[in-house]
């Protein structure tokens, strides 16, 4: 054990000793350690022989010594050289001790010209350096990095080279007889006379004779430029470098920078070969621009030209007597413009500044601007500057300035702005059925109309099965404990498209983001998709169709891709008002149902219920015990909005029971919306053309093609208004979004632009008849593009604004001015012109199924079965109007009815008051036409909107047809029934949101229109968001209760 712990005491004072030692040669300190003695001393001898370090008696014990370990300097000795090119000389370097004695056998470093050897001294303790160097001044470094006994030394010292041969540049004018000239020398620095040596010039050798002065020359006849001349010693062999400036006989030529058509000139100096000027009449030429030009000089050498040239950068070159140079004349432009990127509709300008030929600023004066077909002309303000607002399509441009014969071109990028514009639509499923019976009694919660033929509600417990991506989900309108499934009940649900957590809340309103809701609102299933459109050009479509055993389906489509769908169902029907009227009707209890059927019940007369949708008998059981039929027909409310963009329409589906059901169309009724927030070019047809995918179901090709038709209207009336813009010098920019709704039913394919201006912004004098001629045109455009598939169809299109024209062809028409808008009324057709005096903008209506379509359709006896197939007759079309677009609308335009024309200078040369036009200040006199008019058109709502002012509301109201609000409307109107019998209303605006905006609410009774508070709202309606119902919820359950 003992002698373990030796050996471990023994290698630890090894280590610490070392890593002292390394301390002390490093930093050149004295170590000092205290070690006390113990019984026993074991000596340990170290290199030094210096210590007695350690004593060791069975234990580790204490160590003490007093040392100090030092290195020895070292003296360096090296003498600067001064030599001749090589003429023998060595560096000669010295290392020696303390004591002057010599250290061999150690390595020096020399680093020289750039490289580094190393020499080992020899036993004198010296190293030579050969110096076969070229002529120059060199810095020699020598470097000992010391050993374990000797410290380390750095030493610098110089060795000059001296050339043996002494010459310079040479510079000198073309032809002038100087010559070159060196001086040579041996390696001994004497003067090397009558002996031979070599120039090398231009690749040619010439040996020449030194003269007893050591110098010989040769002569130089070269032409003008640089050329290198080597001299080479042949006695010595030292070879340098050296250069001849052959210089021009011209001078005094500077670069010349001026503007467009100012009066600087371009100059040259020419001299002689001894560097004087010649004189006068000298030939000079001039090249510039492929062009030369003859100048002669003046008495002082000095040759001109005048430079009237456009603005750019050109080489201009001289030349005289086999001498020439070349300078830079820059033409500055007087016009200063700069290329422009910008971002669609970001209000960006084209600005140019004028300056004179002085370049001084240029007010007051016009220039011409080209961009895009259209010439414009604008003029100068006080800094010299003209603006031109940019109101272009997203792509590249070139624009062209043009002042005084000058022209500028600028690139100008429009890039492509995405606006993500939200959507919303509803689309709302009845939760009940009405069914008839002989006699009905009162009851408030299910009895609709009482007495004979009366009206019973019989609520629907419905599933829904969603799916949204990937996930499936299933609700119920009602809880129904033996379906495992979501009871919406009074609450919302929000399945977000993003895949994340189902959302819900008792308030619509706070459930955020895109995604599918559910809720149960009125007595109806609402089912809003909200979503925002992923690019300016967007297609949102809504297909119908049977599902499996009686159910529906309806899936939403955006781009092409299904995004959500759902399926709906009735499981069962709440037939307890029925059974209360049929007991109390024949006379037996509530209860008797429990053992016996309807047909016990009603003594065989249960063929006298009846569905009102349709008043076919409903259809029992097998037992007869309960109600197991459908209906065959059934209305569906939908709803979209987008910006100011809204429109409500009914659809009706049959779950596929109805004998006008068409198994091979695969769809009972398909809705496109095409959402444009930019304006409509050819491209973007093309592309969405050729991004189509030929998809085998048949509502989704109905889709495409309708979303293609209605897409080729956009690019038609966008052409339209650019050649509009151009003829009558006005601006116009898509700021607002537009939408073009299209459909295909069971009878009909139509489209309805949602808004005549088509989302533009139009500025200009003329921006009244622009709004007009483009409005007007577009349903013939319509019409247009739908007559792709009169082929197929088998009927002609129809548009609203052909109606028109026959009738007005028939005189069977009435033209009235009302509140500054002309109505061009058909009296034997469901068509109508509205003209607005302020904005021209025509409204070009047809009502039909209580629907205004402002638009064009195709009607057809049977199912459109066969236009499933359509989408390659829409390709084909498209294309070969694409291909012939502008011919194509040249033609169009120039065959459009004169009506339109008719219609124009009604409005621009302001005949409101011809003989056909019954003129009515306000609606006291004549109103009842107007009524009449609008019962048979069932458009009072839109006239009202947009033709009625305040003090006519009530008679308005109570003289027209209030229907389903319709075309453009934005507005919600309630009616408030009164102890008399009549009935106020209550007009309130809607939000983007679908909410109502309580805080502008109108109440209008007779004589009166007053502005509700939020707080009095509520008094009439608890409504929070739009209700297709025309009576506050609170005044139907009191009727209910009576």
């Amino acid at each position: 054990m003992i002698k373990k712990i030796k050996i471990i005491c023994f290698i630890f004072l090894f280590l610490f000793l070392i890593s002292a030692v390394s301390a002390v040669d490093n930093e050149n300190k004295t170590l000092k350690e205290n070690l006390n003695d113990t019984s026993k001393l074991k000596a340990i001898n170290l290199e030094n022989n210096a210590q007695n370090l350690c004593s060791i008696n069975g234990e580790i014990g204490q160590v003490n010594t007093n040392s100090k370990l030092t290195k020895e300097k070292v003296n360096i000795k090296a003498s600067n050289v001064n030599m001749y090119y090589k003429d023998g000389h060595k560096l000669s370097v010295s290392i020696t001790d303390k004591n002057s004695k010599a250290i061999s056998k150690v390595k020096l470093k020399i680093t020289l010209n750039g490289k580094t050897q190393i020499k080992t001294t020899d036993s004198k303790g010296k190293i030579l350096i050969d110096l076969n160097f070229k002529s120059g001044k060199y810095s020699v470094l020598i470097n000992f990095e010391g050993t374990n006994k000797y410290q380390s030394k750095i030493l610098k010292k110089t060795v000059n080279i001296k050339s043996t041969i002494k010459s310079n540049d040479l510079n000198k004018y073309y032809k002038n007889s100087k010559k070159y000239s060196a001086k040579f020398y041996n390696q001994k620095g004497k003067l090397l006379k009558n002996t031979k040596i070599k120039f090398i010039i231009n690749g040619k050798s010439y040996i020449q004779t030194t003269d007893k002065s050591g110098v010989a020359k040769v002569e130089i006849n070269l032409k003008q430029g640089n050329y290198p001349i080597l001299i080479h010693n042949l006695k010595t062999n030292e070879k340098i470098s050296k250069k001849i400036n052959i210089k021009a006989l011209i001078k005094e030529n500077s670069d010349l920078t001026k503007y467009y058509k100012s009066p600087s000139e371009f100059k040259v100096k020419i001299i002689q070969s001894n560097g004087k000027a010649v004189g006068a009449g000298k030939s000079v030429f001039f090249k510039i621009n492929s062009k030369t030009y003859k100048k002669t000089t003046d008495k002082k050498g000095y040759a001109k030209i005048n430079i009237d040239l456009n603005p750019g950068t050109y080489t201009i070159t001289t030349k005289y007597d086999d001498c020439h140079v070349n300078n830079k004349i820059t033409i500055k432009s007087i016009i200063q413009t700069n290329d422009v990127n910008m971002n669609y509709g970001d209000g960006s300008e084209y600005k140019v500044k004028i300056l004179t030929s002085a370049g001084k600023i240029q007010s007051n004066v016009k220039v011409t601007l080209k961009v895009d077909g259209k010439t414009y002309t604008k003029t100068t303000d006080k800094n010299g500057i003209a603006s031109l607002k940019l109101n272009l399509d997203v792509g590249k441009y070139k624009i062209t300035c043009e002042y005084k014969g000058l022209k500028s071109i600028n690139s100008i990028i429009v890039n492509k702005v995405i606006k993500h514009t939200p959507f919303h639509y509803s689309i709302r499923i009845p939760s009940y059925v009405n069914v008839t019976f002989p006699y009905v009694f009162s009851n408030s919660i299910y009895s609709l109309k009482t007495g004979l033929d009366g009206i019973i509600k019989m609520p629907k417990k419905q599933a829904i099965q969603v799916q949204v991506g990937s996930k499936n989900y299933l609700f119920t309108t009602h809880k129904m404990d033996e379906i495992d499934s979501i009871n919406i009940g009074y609450k919302s649900y929000l399945i977000p498209f993003d895949g994340s957590e189902i959302k819900n809340d008792y308030n619509i309103g706070k459930l955020t983001g895109n995604g599918l809701i559910l809720t149960n609102v009125d007595d109806y299933l609402q089912i809003d998709y909200k979503n925002t459109c992923g690019d300016n050009i967007e297609q949102f479509g809504v297909y119908a169709d049977k599902g499996v055993d009686k159910s529906e389906k309806i899936i939403f489509m955006q781009n092409g891709k299904s995004i959500a769908g759902i399926s709906f169902q009735t499981l069962m029907y709440d037939e307890l008002g029925l059974k209360i009227n049929l007991a109390k009707y024949y006379g037996k209890t509530i209860y008797d149902f429990n053992t016996k059927n309807y047909n016990q019940i009603t003594n065989n007369n249960a063929d006298k219920i009846k569905f009102v949708n349709t008043g076919e008998s409903v259809t029992l059981s097998y037992f007869e015990n309960y109600i197991a039929g459908y209906l065959t027909k059934e209305h569906l409310n939908t709803c979209f909005k987008a910006q100011d963009n809204f429109v409500e329409k009914q659809e009706i589906i049959n779950y596929g029971l109805n004998k006008s059901y068409n198994p091979a169309a695969g769809f009972e009724f398909v809705q496109c919306y095409t959402i444009i927030d930019e304006n409509v070019r050819e491209s973007n047809t093309k592309n969405k053309i050729a991004n189509i995918q030929n998809n085998i179901l048949n509502p989704i090709q109905n889709l495409n093609s309708i979303f293609l038709i209605s897409l080729n209207t956009a690019l038609l009336s966008d052409n339209l208004a650019n050649k509009l813009s151009n003829k009558l010098n006005v601006t116009y920019k898509r700021e607002n979004t537009t939408v073009i709704m299209s459909g295909v039913t069971r009878d009909k394919v139509y489209l309805h632009v949602l808004n005549p201006l088509m989302g533009l912004n139009v500025i200009g004098k003329n921006a009244k008849t622009f709004r007009l001629m483009n409005s007007l045109y577009l349903p013939e455009f319509e019409k247009y593009c739908l007559s792709i598939l009169t082929n197929r169809v088998g009927n002609d299109a129809r548009s609203s604004l052909e109606e028109v024209i026959e009738s007005i062809n028939n005189n069977n028409y009435s033209i009235i001015y009302i509140n500054r808008s002309v109505m061009i009324l058909c009296e034997d057709k469901n068509s109508t012109i509205i003209i607005d005096e302020q904005s021209g903008v025509a409204s070009v209506l047809m009502i039909e199924d209580g629907f205004a379509y402002k638009g064009s359709k195709i009607e057809s006896g049977c199912t459109f079965c066969g236009i499933s197939l359509m989408i390659n007759d829409v390709v084909k079309s498209l294309n070969n109007d694409l291909n012939n677009l502008k011919k194509g609308l040249d033609d169009f335009m120039k065959n459009l009815h004169s009506t339109i024309v008719m219609s124009y200078k009604f409005l621009t040369c302001g005949i409101w008051a011809a003989s056909s036009i019954i003129k009515l200040e306000g609606l006291a006199a004549g109103f009842s036409f107007i009524g009449a008019v609008s019962i048979i058109h069932s458009t009072g709502v839109y006239y009202k909107d947009h033709y009625i002012d305040d003090e006519d509301l009530y008679d308005t109201y109570d003289r027209l047809t209030i229907t389903r609000p319709g075309y453009f409307q934005d507005r919600k109107i309630f009616n408030i029934p009164k102890s008399d019998g009549s009935v106020d209303y209550i007009e309130v605006p809607i939000n983007n949101d679908n909410s109502l905006d309580r805080d502008n609410a109108k109440y209008i009774s007779k004589g009166s229109v007053r502005k509700l508070t939020r707080q009095e709202t509520y008094e009439y309606f608890d409504e929070e968001y739009y209700t297709l119902l025309n009576v506050p919820e609170k005044y139907l359950k009191k009727s209910w209760n009576k």
